[in-house]
């Protein structure tokens, strides 16, 4: 009986770690992906697009997460903020990836 309940609870150990692994997880890649597009999407799009600030959620958002205002400029959502900046760092690795195995011969075969 005792070894069933000690099963139990280390199963409910583990589920409470793995659930908090998770939210924190997502918390710090999000909050990756919103500082880094937040810094260069700016810089890449020449400042016509641009991520809304954390306490300030632009209203009039279309169903895409993103708003046009007068003068041209884009606002994103955080959350379609952190998305892109999350692509940002995937296509940086993976041209990483591609440069490292291409000077290794691996892509072409040698």
């Amino acid at each position: 009986m005792t070894e069933t309940l000690s099963l139990v609870g280390l199963c409910v150990v583990g589920l409470l770690i793995w659930a908090v692994a998770e939210i924190l997880g997502e918390a710090f890649l999000g909050l990756v992906g919103y500082w880094t597009a937040r810094l260069l999407l700016p810089l890449l799009t020449g400042g016509r697009v641009r991520a809304s600030g954390l306490r300030d959620q632009p209203k009039g958002l279309d169903a895409a997460g993103k708003r046009a205002r007068e003068d041209g400029c884009i606002i994103l959502s955080i959350e379609f903020t952190a998305t892109a900046g999350l692509a940002i760092w995937i296509s940086a690795l993976a041209m990483l990836i591609v440069i490292a195995f291409g000077r290794s011969g691996f892509a072409t075969g040698c």
